[in-house]
């Protein structure tokens, strides 16, 4: 039986570095501080990577052209990159763009990008 070779996709997009709150309701009230018992989660996100990391768990083979600075945000991302068995092509940067999202209970969200100029 013939097997095919896996497919061989390049990937270009951006990447960033994303804290994640669940939160019990959005928008949020005005508080000076908060507790969230396991609501925050910091991960890598982008429309890069998501494409990429879909097509790597369908099992084609995937290379990612992206940008990322040198900081701790950008070495998550390329952690990240290669565990999911993605090849990194990360062009160096300022700064790793960042994201933090918001979701509420009902499926609402508030996205609030620092994208360090690289979009612009």
């Amino acid at each position: 039986m013939f097997t095919p070779p896996p497919l061989r996709v390049l990937v270009a997009g951006n990447t960033n570095t994303e804290l994640h709150v669940q939160t019990p309701i959005l928008p949020l009230p005005d508080a000076e501080n908060t507790t969230y018992p396991h609501d925050l989660t910091l991960g890598v996100s982008g429309v890069g990577f998501n494409v990429a990391h879909a097509l790597a768990r369908l099992g084609a083979q995937i290379n990612l052209l992206t940008f990322a600075g040198s900081d701790p945000a950008g070495e998550l991302v390329r952690m990240t990159l290669t565990r999911a068995g993605i090849r990194p092509c990360v062009q160096d940067a300022l700064g790793t763009p960042l994201s933090l999202v918001l979701s509420g209970p009902n499926g609402g969200r508030q996205i609030h990008r620092d994208l360090k100029a690289q979009m612009a």
